[in-house]
């Protein structure tokens, strides 16, 4: 076996004999092998050799075991050193020593200290393997007691060790079913030391530092008192620092319970040391398809409470991280409840100032799962269900991923019963810069980026409902990065008359601000689609307001350059209803078209441009000895500006085929036709009035300074400075 490296692990040697009072004559040594990979070698029989010299390097040595053969299984060996037929052990150990071992003709180094101390052990009359018990009747009374009396440094008091897989190094038992009982109960009054501290030092199976069990309903598992009460750490991916299993005949027993009576105290602490890779602080985990990883509770009916608080210092890792791993039923990653009208169900918090930080992170694959569920169950003030903080430029304060590709899967979903209440609530603090309240993100070509559903049927009910103070925010932004399908930015549905689907406000009264602002890059998709299904009623499929002086109620932008793509696109489904509507002035830099179905297709029908703002009728008269008088129709009239300074303008063509000619005289209700030359014909004629519109009589080739910045007019940057640095005519 010359072909295989190994190496012996941190091991533990014990003096025993057939009596305590006799001189130890025999040790028993323990140890773990490995090979290069850090893996344990096949089960087998290995040649080993074990040797004491009186010193580290070099030195004398004292006593040689001989090459024997030692059972190794799982990595893990275990040999009575001086046991015939090897060599008696003489030496009386009045001195340090050291073991050198060698296996399978490897040298182990470096070699291992055996001090004079190993005789502790016998000094109790304890045999290694001896079955200790004892009882007491007294309250408050110890069995067995060990009392560190280091006043600081991280001894512990108590310390076991368990080299099997599944076994425990420590293993305390409560059999009480009333009460508040303690398996093992452990108090450290050092600043840096361990109530109790387990350690499971295998590298595979289900080791388990400390575990602790508790057949009584409001009894735990375990319970540490101190700073840190309790304490676990493996070095396995898969094991369990602390591990606690409330059995199931306790219908509200718990598995680890945490608690603090200090004002800023912390009943349950995770701490994840590492500044990188996606560690996490404490970790919960649910197979039930009703039950929770990690479920708090914060019952203070007021003030700011918390129920469950995390903290990372990761720029990728999570501060509180819960995962649902059924794939069925209600579950839920994390859950959280608040009493109180200003405490938060969850309350997630990242520091990170660089890099996507999260301060709440859910995932679900169940698809009626959901990533976080918060609930807000205070029903006056302005409770939160999710709140979420942080400070990097491009983190996310609360980000949820639902990763189930099919059902109706919630990255995130938050319910408030409260009329003044948010189901969620983003809030961007920044004042610069492209901060979100509320970022969304979908990968699916029929999903939402985020999705807003207001079940009242009455009322002003919204969807969705965005905010934002800065004159660069946006008070919702939605974005589909999906190329194909039909995927929208923002989605939005309300069931009730008077609702929005989408409703959006800037409340900035200066700078460039949008009630609304959407892009697609899709070919064939939507800046913005909005569809009200309600065929009764003042139904808006968007509404859009902005009160800035520079701002836009809708802004639409398609950066796809070519396909059939809608900056803004408007559809009713009512036969009165309007797919647009403006109220105000309506202006645009492109070709206008109108569109008509013919049997080629939907075909373009150009819209007529003029220098000002004109009104037009047609019609038909016929002529009565050379002469007819015609007068305008009331209605059309007030439509249009009819005075010395504004005449209307006539336009006349004979259709009988012997009159000489017709002339018009307007004036300011109609106007007469009279045949030239004096002609008598009865034939017909045709016209056409055009008149300046009554609200823009005198608006004419104006300057519209709104514009000067339009790409489509200046398409590249000398060209727009150009525009700007054009002043309107005085």
């Amino acid at each position: 076996m010359r072909n295989v490296v190994f190496a012996a692990a941190a091991l533990t040697a014990t003096l025993c004999s057939a009596s305590g009072a006799e001189i130890p004559r025999v040790i028993s040594y323990q140890g773990r092998v490995a090979d290069a990979s850090g893996s344990p070698p096949a089960d087998g029989t290995y040649p080993m050799q074990f040797r004491f010299f009186d010193a580290a390097i070099g030195g004398t040595m004292l006593w040689d075991s001989g090459i024997r053969d030692v059972v190794v299984t799982g990595g893990v060996f275990s040999a009575l050193l001086g046991e015939a037929p090897q060599p008696s052990i003489v030496d009386d150990f009045d001195g340090d020593r050291w073991l050198d071992v060698t296996i399978a003709g490897d040298p182990q180094v470096p070699r291992q200290r055996i001090s004079s101390t190993a005789y502790a052990y016998m000094a109790s009359g304890l045999v290694p393997g001896t079955e200790v018990s004892g009882e007491t009747s007294v309250g408050g009374e110890a069995v067995f007691r060990a009392t560190n009396t280091a006043a600081g440094g991280a001894s512990p008091a108590v310390e076991g060790v368990a080299y099997s897989t599944g076994g425990c190094g420590v293993k305390g038992t409560a059999t009480a079913t009333s009460g508040q009982p303690s398996g093992v109960f452990g108090t450290s009054c050092a600043s840096s030391g361990n109530g109790v501290h387990g350690y499971a030092s295998a590298t595979t199976g289900e080791a388990t530092g400390v575990y602790g069990r508790s057949m009584s309903s409001s009894g735990a598992g375990v319970r540490g008192v101190g700073y840190r009460g309790v304490r676990g750490a493996t070095t396995w991916q898969y094991g369990e620092g602390v591990y606690g299993e409330a059995s199931e005949e306790a219908l509200y027993g718990v598995g680890v319970m945490g608690r603090s009576s200090a004002i800023e105290g912390i009943g349950v602490h995770g701490w994840a040391s590492a500044t990188t890779s996606v560690a996490s602080g404490v970790i919960g985990q649910s197979d039930s398809p009703d039950g929770y990883g990690m479920r708090a509770i914060n019952l203070a009916p007021s003030g700011n409470g918390v129920a469950v608080s995390g903290q990372c210092v990761s720029t990728s890792g999570t501060a509180v991280h819960g995962l649902a791993s059924a794939t069925s039923g209600v579950t839920c990653g994390v859950h959280g409840e608040s009493f109180s009208s200003l405490g938060y169900g969850v309350y997630g918090q990242n520091s990170a100032s660089s890099g996507s930080p999260c301060g709440l992170y859910g995932t679900s694959v169940s698809p009626n799962g959901y990533s976080v569920l918060g609930r807000a169950l205070a029903t006056t003030g302005e409770p939160v269900g999710v709140r979420g903080e942080v400070a990097s430029t491009g983190g996310s304060g609360v980000y949820g991923l639902a990763s189930s590709s099919v059902g109706a899967a919630a990255g995130v979903h938050g319910i408030s019963p409260s009329p003044d209440g948010s189901g969620v609530r983003g809030v961007g603090t920044s004042s610069t810069g492209s901060a979100r309240g509320v970022f969304g993100m979908t990968y699916s070509s029929s999903g939402y980026g985020v999705y807003g559903f207001a079940t009242a049927t009455s009322g002003y009910a919204y969807g969705i409902w965005g905010e934002t103070s800065s004159p660069s925010g946006r008070g919702v932004y939605g974005r589909a990065p999906a190329t194909t399908g039909t995927p929208y930015g923002v989605g939005g549905w309300t069931a009730a008359t008077g609702g929005r689907g989408v409703y959006g406000e800037a409340s900035a009264t200066e700078g460039t601000t949008y009630g609304g602002k959407f892009g697609n890059s899709s070919i064939s998709g939507r800046g913005v689609y909005a569809l009200a299904s309600a065929t009764t009623g003042a139904t808006y499929g968007g509404k859009f307001e902005s009160a800035s002086t520079s701002g836009r109620g809708v802004h639409g932008v398609v950066s796809a350059t070519t396909g059939i793509t809608y900056g803004v696109y408007g559809e009713s489904a009512s036969p009165d209803g309007f797919g647009v509507y403006y109220s105000g002035g309506f202006a645009g830099s492109g070709a206008m078209r109108s569109i008509v179905r013919t049997s080629r297709g939907p075909t373009a029908l150009g819209v007529q441009a003029t220098a000002g703002n004109w009104v037009e009728d047609f019609g038909e008269g016929t002529l009565v000895h050379g002469k007819a008088r015609v007068e305008l129709d009331p209605s059309f009239l007030e439509t249009v500006t009819v005075d010395d300074a504004h005449r209307l303008k006539v336009f006349v063509q004979p259709q009988d085929a012997a009159c000489q000619g017709l002339a018009a005289i307007p004036s300011f209700t109609g106007f007469e036709v009279i045949e030239l030359r004096g002609g008598t014909s009865q034939g017909a004629f045709a016209y056409r009035v055009v008149a300046a519109r009554r609200d823009a009589a005198n608006d004419r080739l104006t300057i519209i300074e709104a514009a000067r910045r339009d790409p489509c007019l200046y398409p590249d940057t000398v060209g727009r400075e150009r525009a700007e640095s054009e002043l309107p005519p005085e």
